[in-house]
């Protein structure tokens, strides 16, 4: 009966490649199904044959535990999904794994708990591509600042990240991540909610959407479209807005030409493309 080691996890005394091997389990596909085996060489048969779905279950290995050296070895295809499936415990630290070679850690996500993602440093993960990015200074004097980007930490996950900075007294940033079915669906949702930032701003009024500027973008050569309202553009109360927010795509022709389609069947975003047909 053949058998093929199919995801491991192992600890190690150190985090360079000469590291000493501290222990490992391992998940083995076997010609009558999936075996866990433990650090001990014991086996367990599992339940199903979903590799992820038997990672997500079962702790040993899932959990990527503050200052353990942990490293990650598994197919590709798993590896996309491991967003779903891995279990930071960050008892006050941030924990890290390598996964293929590749450093990731764990971020904070808006619904409370952490993910761990392929990471660019300790607070923006890597996006493989990152599809677009949004910032807004909303404010003279002591602005808020908000940023958001969203893009594929994994071929199977897609993040939205985002930062917020309450004129300086406080700074928050979080992530939150969903499964990659579907671009256009996944980017709209971005465009149109900002949910992470805006999960995050710290205001009365929630900052203005990225979708604003989209028609901008698509019409610039660079497909970057900004705004600005600055002190002679009045509110009818007399007060004084001042908001600057630019945003920066890298689409492809095919899929702005997608996004716009599908925006153009929603009325509350019919004048975003109407927009763009007249910068044309």
């Amino acid at each position: 009966m053949g058998a093929t080691v199919v995801y491991e996890i192992a600890s190690y005394d150190g985090p360079h490649n000469d590291a000493r091997l501290l222990e490992r389990v391992q998940l083995v596909s076997t010609d009558a199904g999936l075996l866990l085996r433990a650090a001990d060489g014991s086996e367990t048969p599992c339940a199903g044959s979903d590799v992820v779905a038997v990672v997500a279950a079962t702790p040993s290995l899932r959990e990527i535990r503050a200052g353990d050296n942990l490293r990650i070895t598994c197919t590709p295809e798993v590896a996309a999904q491991l967003p779903f499936a891995l279990n930071p415990k960050s008892d006050g630290e941030d924990p890290y794994v390598e996964v293929n070679g590749d450093e990731w850690m764990a971020y904070p996500t808006i619904a409370g708990g952490d993910v761990m993602l392929p990471t660019v440093d300790d607070l923006e993960p890597l996006m493989t591509p990152c599809w677009a990015s949004y910032r807004i200074e909303d404010g003279y004097d002591n602005p808020l600042l908000g940023e958001t980007s969203i893009g594929l930490a994994t071929p199977g996950a897609v993040v939205e990240y985002g930062w917020h900075d309450y004129g300086g007294i406080s700074y928050a940033r979080a992530v939150q991540i969903r499964r990659f079915d579907d671009f256009a669906t996944r980017f709209i949702h971005w465009l149109t909610s900002a949910e992470v930032l805006c999960a995050l701003w710290q205001d009365d009024s929630f900052p203005t959407l990225p979708a604003w500027l989209f028609a901008a973008a698509v019409a610039d050569t660079d497909h970057k479209g900004s705004r600005h309202i600055g002190p002679d553009n009045d509110a009818d109360d007399g007060t004084v807005r001042w908001e600057t927010s630019s945003l920066s795509l890298d689409l492809s022709d095919d899929l702005i030409e997608l996004v716009l389609a599908r925006l153009s069947t929603d009325p509350k975003y019919v004048q975003i493309v109407k927009s763009q047909t007249q910068a044309d």
